[in-house]
């Protein structure tokens, strides 16, 4: 089977930081942290993650700015925005202006439930895109046999 998809999240908020690291990592993500958007680029280059929820907000560095770095140095990163609902407008425009390809978003406050369900299905997605669009099948290895 693969590995398990490691997850960047990047928020200012220490409680929101600490909850969802301990629910993905409960069922069974590896999981960094990162507090500003400088933090989140150095660890974004040393460990390559699967997927990042990336806070708009980051209240060291404008997020346009912070998208188009992290998009460089870890262009395959799946990322998801996470965004309250009066700023969802202001935050669309910003992706816009540094991708023409929309990401996926979470809205604050968010449940857990449908969070999990977003970052399982943009995962799964990455996977389908990685493979080329093909479905994997995968099987066990077979016992050797003893004579």
């Amino acid at each position: 089977m693969g590995e398990s998809a490691r997850i960047l999240v990047v928020d200012d908020n220490e409680s929101i930081r600490k909850i969802l690291k301990t629910v993905l990592e409960y069922v069974g993500y590896v999981v960094d942290t990162a507090k500003t958007g400088e933090e989140a680029l150095k660890l974004a280059k040393l460990r390559r993650p699967t997927m990042a929820l990336l806070d708009y907000s980051l209240i060291n560095m404008e997020f346009t700015d912070f998208l188009k770095k992290f998009c460089r140095v870890t262009p395959s990163t799946q990322i998801i925005v996470v965004a309250d609902k009066p700023s969802l407008r202001k935050v669309m425009e910003m992706v816009n202006k540094v991708s023409r390809k929309p990401y996926p978003y979470l809205l604050k406050p968010f449940d857990m439930e449908s969070a999990l369900a977003i970052i399982r299905e943009q995962l799964r997605k990455q996977r389908w895109r990685r493979r080329g669009g093909k479905i994997a099948v995968e099987f066990a290895k077979p016992l050797e046999r003893r004579l």
